[in-house]
C-alpha cells in the first residue's frame, strides 16, 4: 500500500535526529506529488530547501508543489522560491520558464514570450526543454501578433526536428500539473552530468529514470533505473526508502 509506505517513510525521516537525509525528503515529496497531496509535497520539499545543499532542482520541485496546491496560480511564496533558484543560475531554463509564467500571469505575455525567446537564442545546441519553450512562446506569440518560431530558427541544422504544431500550442495553453512537472524532469542533461560525480544519489537516479521515460528515451531510462535499483537494494529490507523507491521503479517499468 503506497499510502502506508509513504507514512512509514515520513515517520522515519521525522524521527531522524539529524533531520533526515535530503534525498529521503525529496523522495517523500515526489511520492506525495504523484498522490496529488500537494501541500504535503511542499512541506517535504521545504525541508530540503532550507539546507545548505539545496539546489535548483529541489527549489523548482518546491515551487511546483506550491503552484499545484493553488491550482496553477504562482503565489508570492512560489515566486520567492523561483527567484531564489534564479539567483543560483540566472540562465538555467527552469527558473526562466517559471518567470515567464509569472509574467504571463501578471498580464504581460509579450514580456513572457521575449524571456523564452532570448533564452532559446543563448543555447549552444538543441536541448529537450526547448520543445516546451517553443510551444509556450508560440502560444504567447498568438496573443501578441508574433509569427510562430521553430527550432530551425535557432539551429538551422535542425530543420528536420519536430517543431510545435497547432496541437502542441493548444495543449500548452492551459498547462497541467503533469506537463509542468514533466518540464522540470525534462532538464535531464544537467542532472545526468551531476550524477557522474554523485553516483550514490538514489533520488537523483530515480528522477533521471523518470525524466528519460517522459522523453521516450527508454534505453537511457532503463540504465538510470538499473542504477537506482542497485542503490535501493543495498538498503536494509526494513528501510521504507527501499520500498518507496522500488514502487517508483515499478511504475517507471510499466
Amino acid at each position: 500500500n503506497l499510502s502506508e509506505l509513504t507514512q512509514r517513510l515520513k515517520t522515519r525521516l521525522e524521527a531522524d535526529e539529524s533531520g533526515g537525509p535530503s534525498d529521503g525528503w525529496v523522495l517523500l515529496g515526489q511520492t506525495y506529488m504523484r498522490m496529488a497531496r500537494y501541500d504535503d509535497a511542499a512541506d517535504a520539499f521545504e525541508r530540503v530547501t532550507v539546507r545548505d545543499n539545496a539546489d535548483i532542482s529541489t527549489l523548482l520541485l518546491y515551487a511546483e508543489a506550491l503552484i499545484a496546491a493553488e491550482n496553477g496560480i504562482v503565489t508570492p511564496q512560489a515566486e520567492s522560491v523561483i527567484e531564489r533558484a534564479s539567483e543560483m543560475d540566472p540562465d538555467d531554463p527552469g527558473p526562466i520558464f517559471y518567470r515567464a509564467r509569472i509574467l504571463e500571469q501578471d498580464g504581460v505575455p509579450d514580456e513572457a514570450r521575449t524571456l523564452l525567446i532570448e533564452r532559446l537564442k543563448r543555447a549552444d545546441r538543441a536541448y529537450p526543454w526547448m520543445e516546451l519553450f517553443l510551444s509556450v512562446a508560440n502560444r504567447l506569440g498568438e496573443q501578441v501578433g508574433e509569427s510562430p518560431v521553430t527550432l530551425a530558427d535557432f539551429f538551422p541544422d535542425s530543420r528536420d526536428a519536430r517543431s510545435p504544431g497547432a496541437a502542441d500550442i493548444e495543449a500548452a495553453q492551459d498547462m497541467s500539473v503533469e506537463e509542468r512537472s514533466a518540464f522540470v524532469r525534462s532538464m535531464v542533461d544537467r542532472l545526468a552530468a551531476r550524477l557522474l560525480d554523485d553516483q550514490d544519489n538514489l533520488e537523483g537516479w530515480l528522477r533521471l529514470a523518470e525524466a528519460y521515460s517522459v522523453l521516450g528515451d527508454f534505453d537511457a531510462a532503463q540504465n538510470a533505473a538499473d542504477n537506482a535499483r542497485t542503490l535501493a537494494e543495498s538498503l536494509p529490507e526494513t528501510d521504507p526508502m527501499r520500498a518507496a523507491a522500488t514502487a517508483r521503479l515499478d511504475r517507471i517499468n510499466k
